[in-house]
């Protein structure tokens, strides 16, 4: 059965490209900043992890616990927002934004390819908002995660 891990599966596009991978018999395995654990029959895995500062790792013991090895497709879709004024910004705030939509997202990448669980050829497709490259209203700390991210996947492309 294949297999396909979905970055921010918890709502939104990630859930509804979860729920149609399930019916389209695929084993999915999705993540998001909550802490959350789902399952959908015998066939088909939905379960979740923080993504804490070791969640690299425990995503990829959590897939080898549930006797998943490899991963054939990768969708990172994870992305947290919150509207706030300029005047308004935390330094917690815009760096729980960049955790969740930037860092986390590389170091998983990262960490599937050193444990050779990606299929070969991998294949992995980033959504990113538009936000990478057009300014929104009380979104600094959003904009400036998605524009990262865009950033670190050119980057791992190129290497």
């Amino acid at each position: 059965m294949p297999h396909v891990m979905i970055t921010g599966s918890s709502s939104g596009l990630g859930f509804a490209l979860a729920q149609r991978f399930m019916s389209k018999d695929w084993t999915v395995t999705g993540t998001t900043h909550d802490v959350k654990m789902l399952t959908e029959g015998d066939e088909h895995r939905l379960f979740y992890n923080a993504l804490d500062e070791a969640a690299h790792l425990k995503v990829r013991q959590s897939m080898r616990d549930h006797g998943i090895e490899r991963v054939d497709v990768l969708i990172n879709n994870a992305g947290i927002n919150a509207i706030r004024k300029f005047e308004d910004l935390t330094l917690d705030f815009m760096e729980d934004v960049m955790r969740v939509n930037c860092h986390a997202p590389v170091l998983l990448i990262r960490e599937l390819l050193a444990a050779g669980m990606f299929s070969t050829p991998p294949l992995s497709v980033t959504i990113i908002s538009d936000a990478a490259w057009r300014p929104m209203r009380h979104s600094e700390a959003y904009g400036t995660s998605k524009a990262a991210f865009d950033m670190a996947t050119r980057q791992m492309a190129r290497e």
